[in-house]
């Protein structure tokens, strides 16, 4: 869809399924200040008429997609459809964290020339009783601008906003089950050669606790993505974005489990992706002065 003259800012926002929260969620975008705005939700007939029962705001824009189809293929579905000049993301199990949210990241990028402005997130642990703590991670103390090379951190897409039409230059999330989006966010920001940042905080991430269960597929998709960014950090010298995957790979034994018919029945693809990022993490090692323990558990994972 082209850009509307009408619209400043489009949220897109795909549902999977209708939680509790996530009235909280749109609620969090209808409140937001900038009076230019529409928000996109993209999920299936079923959870669409739902929502319109509990919204009447002729700032909800429908988009029917197939109950089957993952997160990141709805939200380039949303990205096609939205009508405003930049874009934010926004899950349905999250929120903005204030009404000024995506307003403070609006004027910063009318006004810094750039593609993409980001800002700080805080994490609500709801397995603690919502206690909210920040994470250096998603967090910038300085406001400036910045490139991929300085700021190599892959997670976090939802705390920037992007100007439509630079996304729209084949800058799509990849249609993996899980790690779409820190793939999505570094071919973006290494594509915008440099963005701005700001230290204000504009999100707020409900973190599900430890311990979830993954089906086969989302763990396939998730060790994939891992490889495909390795591969990058590597053929493009970014040091820190490698050591980060080679964490999220020691923390994927710890964090992630599948249930064990899953892997069992599952195990071939499994085994062939764990030993591509064995032979990968090793290829990084080469290029080092030594192995940190990190590197190691990595690979004992991969090995198993």
């Amino acid at each position: 869809m082209s850009i509307s003259k009408g619209i400043d800012l489009s949220f897109i926002m795909p549902i999977l399924n209708l939680e509790d929260y996530t009235a909280i969620s749109i609620q969090s975008v209808l409140n937001q200040n900038i009076e230019k705005k529409e928000l996109v939700i993209i999920a299936d007939n079923s959870v669409i008429e739902e929502v319109k029962k509990l919204f009447k705001s002729n700032e909800l824009i429908y988009v029917v997609s197939n109950k089957k189809t993952d997160s990141g293929s709805r939200r380039n579905l949303g990205i096609q459809a939205a009508r405003g000049k930049y874009i934010m993301f926004v899950d349905s199990d999250d929120r903005l964290y204030s009404n000024d949210s995506s307003t403070k990241l609006y004027n910063e990028i009318e006004k810094r020339g750039v593609n993409v402005v980001g800002g700080s997130c805080v994490i609500a642990d709801i397995s603690k009783k919502n206690i909210i703590y920040r994470s250096d991670l998603i967090n910038y103390s300085f406001e400036k601008h910045v490139t991929f090379k300085d700021f190599q951190v892959e997670s976090g897409f939802y705390r920037f906003i992007y100007n439509t039409d630079f996304i729209r230059q084949n800058l799509n999330f990849p249609e993996f089950k899980r790690f779409q989006d820190c793939i999505f966010l570094v071919n973006v920001l290494e594509a915008s050669n440099s963005f701005f940042m700001i230290p204000d905080i504009v999100y707020v991430y409900r973190k599900m606790g430890h311990g979830r269960t993954l089906n086969a597929d989302q763990l396939i998709d998730h060790l994939k993505g891992v490889l495909v960014l390795l591969r990058k950090g590597r053929a493009n010298g970014y040091s820190k974005l490698i050591r980060r995957m080679i964490l999220n790979i020691k923390n994927t034994k710890k964090i992630r489990k599948i249930a064990k018919d899953e892997y069992y029945n599952n195990r071939h693809e499994i085994l062939t992706i764990k030993h591509k990022l064995f032979f990968e993490v090793l290829k990084n090692y080469k290029i080092s002065l030594f192995m940190p323990l990190s590197y190691l558990t990595s690979l004992m994972y991969l090995v198993r």
